[in-house]
Order: C-alpha cells, then structure tokens, then sequence
C-alpha cells in the first residue's frame, strides 16, 4: 500500500465510511476506491479535490502528507470586505441625503423666487420654458439629481 492510498483509507475509516458509500458519495466504483487504497492507481484531479473537501483536508495534506500549522495558514480576514462595505453604505447614504436635500431645497426656493420675481418686476414668466434657464435652483434639481444617480449607482 503506498502513502496516498494508506492516508485515503485512513481518512475513510476516520469518517466512518465503507468504500461502497465512499464510492457512491464521488459516484465511482467500489473497485476504483479499493485500487486508490492498494495503490494500483491513482484518483483523476476532480476526484482528488473531491476527496479533500469530503474529508476536511487540503489537497497538500491529501496528496503529500503535509499537515499545515494553524500559523502557516493565511488568515483571511473578513474586515477589508466589511470596511469597503460600511463605506460604501456611508457614501451612499450621504448622496442621498444629499440628492434629497437639495430637491427639497430646490422645491423650496421655486416659490421665494417666483415671489421675489413679481415683487421685482410685476409678473414673472408664465411660459415653464422661459422660466426654467433664469432659475438658479436649477442647480440644485441638478445636483440633487445627480446626487441620487449617485447613490442609486453605489447600491447597484
């Protein structure tokens, strides 16, 4: 038996498995599984990988022998993922507190400025399309606009 097949029967034993539920579990024969033990051939690289997540080892382990120190594992931390979520989350939010802010100001001076128009001059434009480019809380519908665009792309 060689090194591979003696660590493979090893590992099934410690789970408790026959071959023939080991074989059913990678959907191969019995006898692929006995000749992976004896040595007389070897598992493809799907079945290996296979193994190694049934089993709860690396590939290394499975095919060297090689067992990895919880030091030399790589930590992977979470964080960084978490950390560019929350300020996503925060920018987003801000553009639309933003974006809401200056519609509702917008909609807000339309009429100071409509007022201060007919105090000013007598009247004030009666055609939307006249009216509109003279405005300068056209700026912040824009803005505001923008700022939602902005907060609707963070999301997405």
């Amino acid at each position: 038996m060689n090194e591979l097949g003696a660590r493979l029967q090893a590992l099934r034993r410690q789970a408790n498995l026959s071959q023939q539920e080991l074989a059913e579990r990678l959907h191969v024969s019995r006898q692929s599984i006995s000749k992976w033990e004896l040595g007389t051939a070897k598992p493809d690289l799907d079945n290996m990988i296979r193994l190694s997540e049934l089993f709860g080892v690396s590939l290394d382990e499975l095919v060297l022998g090689k067992t990895q120190n919880k030091q030399e594992i790589p930590q992977h931390s979470a964080q960084p993922v978490e950390n560019a979520k929350a300020k996503r989350r925060k920018r987003m939010r801000l553009c639309l507190l933003a974006g809401v802010l200056c519609l509702v100001l917008a909609v807000a001076l339309l009429p100071l400025h409509q007022m201060f128009d007919q105090h000013l001059w007598g009247n004030w434009y009666t055609s939307v399309w006249r009216y509109l480019p003279t405005v300068p809380h056209n700026v912040l519908l824009l803005a505001g606009a923008g700022f939602l665009a902005a907060a609707y792309w963070n999301k997405y």
